[in-house]
């Protein structure tokens, strides 16, 4: 499986975490109007890092843990990174699914959010939207730089089929 969308953050986002490779994330099924949701997933040190990547309100969303493969014991981060991207509605299969617009995508550089309290976005109410969200939390603001892989959709479409 190739790389489907890198991000390059101009400062580590987590630990020495400074560039992410996502790619579809296989263990989802997806449904008619669903969003394709992404993941990139590293081992070092025994510990394994999971970064999954998602759809809400327009942006990108990556929420971080950490597994220790020694221990068997999860570990969740409180960071949460939002980024807003445009999302295309594609047919694949007879299928409907909104995936990441990599069309211009080239090095295209724009602002992330960064919040630290997880807790706080997972009792996020569905009434409010994520730009309300950040209007009343505290963030730090991270450049990153994303690469789009020209043949995302072709990727998309052998591993729906």
């Amino acid at each position: 499986m190739s790389s489907n969308l890198i991000l390059t953050f101009n400062k580590p986002i987590y630990k020495n975490f400074m560039k992410l490779s996502f790619k579809e994330n296989e263990d989802n099924i997806y449904y008619n109007n669903s969003h394709m949701s992404y993941l990139y997933k590293v081992t070092i040190d025994n510990i394994e890092y999971i970064f999954n990547g998602f759809f809400k309100d327009g942006y990108f969303v990556i929420i971080i843990d950490e597994y220790n493969i020694t221990l068997s014991v999860n570990i969740e981060v409180k960071y949460v990174i939002f980024i807003k991207l445009k999302w295309i509605l594609k047919k694949i299969n007879d299928i409907d699914i909104y995936i990441i617009d990599n069309k211009d995508m080239r090095n295209y550089k724009i602002n992330s959010y960064i919040i630290n309290n997880r807790n706080n976005f997972n009792k996020l109410d569905t009434n409010i939207t994520i730009d309300n969200y950040l209007h009343i939390n505290k963030y730090k603001i991270i450049t990153v730089i994303i690469n789009g892989n020209d043949k995302l959709i072709d990727r998309i479409i052998n591993f729906l089929t």
